[in-house]
Formats: C-alpha cells, sequence, structure tokens
C-alpha cells in the first residue's frame, strides 16, 4: 500500500566522524593485527588510542589500510564473502579513493566511512575526507495512522520516501529504482546509518538521519512524496 506523505528538511548539516564509531576493543583488535597486543596490559583509553594511531602511521598508507579493513570485515573474510586478495585491492585505492561512496555494496559504506575517519587521522589528512550528512525531518500525514507503515523496517520504507525528494538523476534514483518501486529493498539498510524518532504528533513525526553525503547531499528543503513498506 502506497502512503503519501509531506516532507520538510528543519536542519542539514555535513558531518566528518562518527562519534564513538570507534571502541577500546576495536583499538585492542587492531593493534593484535598488528602484534601488539602484548604491550596494552595498564593503558588508559587515551594512551590505547594514540598507541593504535601511532602505530598505523608508522606503516605505509596501505598496509595500514588493509589493517583496518580485515579488522572491520574479519567476519565476511572468515565466511568467505571478502577475499584477503580483494581486501588488499582496495586498500591501494583508498589513499586517494572514497571507498565509502564507492564501493559497490552500500551496506559497507558507513564501515569504509569510519575506515578513512581513523586512518585520515593516523596520516594528517593523507587520505581523503569523508563527508557524511546529519538530517531532520518532519513527516507530515493526514491520518496518524500512515505512519504504522514505519513501524517495521522503517529504513526502506524512508529511503522510497526520500528519493522523491531527489532529482530523477540522482545516483539514488538511477541505481536503484528497481527496489524503489520493488518489493524489497535490502541496499536500504545501508543508505540509512542512524535513524532517531523525535517529536510526534497525530499528523506529523520529526526524524533525524545519518547517511552518506553521496545519497542525500541534494535532497530537497521541500517536497510531496510516496512510499510503501518492505514485503514480509
Amino acid at each position: 500500500m502506497n502512503v503519501k506523505m509531506n516532507v520538510e528538511m528543519t536542519a542539514f548539516k555535513n558531518v566528518f566522524r562518527i562519534e564513538n564509531a570507534w571502541t577500546n576493543q576495536d583499538y585492542h583488535a587492531i593493534l593484535a593485527l598488528m602484534e601488539f597486543e602484548d604491550d596494552l596490559v595498564g593503558l588508559s583509553a587515551a594512551d590505547l588510542k594514540e598507541m593504535c594511531l601511532m602505530s598505523l602511521a608508522d606503516l605505509e598508507a596501505e598496509d595500514a589500510a588493509i589493517i583496518v579493513l580485515k579488522h572491520l570485515f574479519k567476519a565476511d573474510l572468515e565466511a568467505g564473502d571478502l577475499t584477503e586478495g580483494k581486501i588488499i585491492q582496495v586498500a591501494h585505492q583508498m589513499p586517494e579513493g572514497n571507498s565509502w561512496e564507492d564501493y559497490p555494496d552500500p551496506l559497507k559504506h558507513r564501515d569504509f566511512f569510519n575506515a578513512y575517519g581513523l586512518l585520515r587521522e593516523a596520516f594528517n589528512g593523507r587520505f581523503a575526507k569523508p563527508t557524511g550528512v546529519l538530517i531532520n525531518l518532519k513527516l507530515s500525514a493526514k491520518q496518524k495512522s500512515a505512519f504504522d507503515i514505519f513501524a517495521i523496517n522503517p529504513k526502506p520504507t524512508l529511503v522510497r520516501l526520500l528519493s522523491c525528494g531527489l532529482d530523477e538523476h540522482a545516483i539514488l534514483n538511477r541505481l536503484y529504482d528497481e527496489q524503489i518501486l520493488g518489493k524489497t529493498f535490502p541496499e536500504a539498510q545501508g543508505m540509512i546509518w542512524d535513524l532517531k524518532w523525535l517529536e510526534q504528533s497525530d499528523t506529523t513525526r520529526e526524524v533525524q538521519i545519518l547517511s552518506s553525503a553521496l545519497w542525500f547531499a541534494d535532497l530537497a528543503e521541500q517536497f510531496e512524496g510516496t512510499t510503501h513498506q518492505d514485503e514480509v
């Protein structure tokens, strides 16, 4: 069932890093890949991060990228969904490339965004500056029941709605027109990284999304759109 809504952008800003994207466990794991796990006892959180950054910076940029990607995609490597050769290939493209946008699978874009943030910090800007967007939106509908469409698996439903606020030649509409119109849109999970519902009334919902500038940098400030849920 298609639902019609009005969308108004109430706030927009570019973001270049995601807060708390990296944990102490991440730093431990990355240092372990560089065989430093025996030197970490008693380190404070700040010292642990600093040691991770310094250890990465001691490597060639491409080799540091390999280490970070092996950590981020450990499960994919173990499952055979990614090969070490593919990791090496992508890592060698990263210093001059935009893998957080260019990698074919959108489900990996957030991980690449975070990888660039860490590597850029370690190498004093040698890596490209990743750009995301933090957008607040006000959704309006004639009936309260219209918002039930977001109750389960809201990301595909919201991406379909936001596609109506983009030019027909926008990357989202050109590459994913079948998913936008179709029954399932699994790639949408990688297009909206974070989704937070804010204030609500009977006829409005306010939502904040974190995403890549690739998809929504040119989103219209106000538009009318239609959307539907993924089929279960």
